[in-house]
């Protein structure tokens, strides 16, 4: 999962966003797919960077509530940190400052 994450990043930089995207979204569903719960944190969490880096507010916000969701069942203080983050800007990127 960690390893698609790093190609989706490293697709991006390369200027393959779209080849990127379907890495992250492979590492998400892996995670989801495996259950661990900070496997899956990991990967919202960087899925949520990734749209946010491409300025896509509501593939953030959508990643970054489910990152805040698990981490709020997990009582993960920094997952949810990094979630509210991530979706504080997706809300003022999309007018709800």
């Amino acid at each position: 999962m960690i390893c698609y994450s790093y190609a989706a990043w490293t697709l991006w930089a390369l200027g393959y966003a779209d080849q990127g995207r379907r890495q992250m979204d492979e590492a998400v569903t892996l995670a989801q797919h495996v259950a661990h719960p900070i496997s899956l944190s990991f990967a919202l969490v960087t899925a949520a960077m990734f749209h946010q880096y491409r300025r896509e507010a509501c593939g953030t916000q959508e990643r970054a509530e489910a990152a805040i969701s698990l981490a709020k069942a997990q009582g993960s203080a920094s997952w949810m940190a990094h979630g509210a983050i991530l979706r504080g800007w997706a809300l003022a990127h999309q007018g709800q400052a």
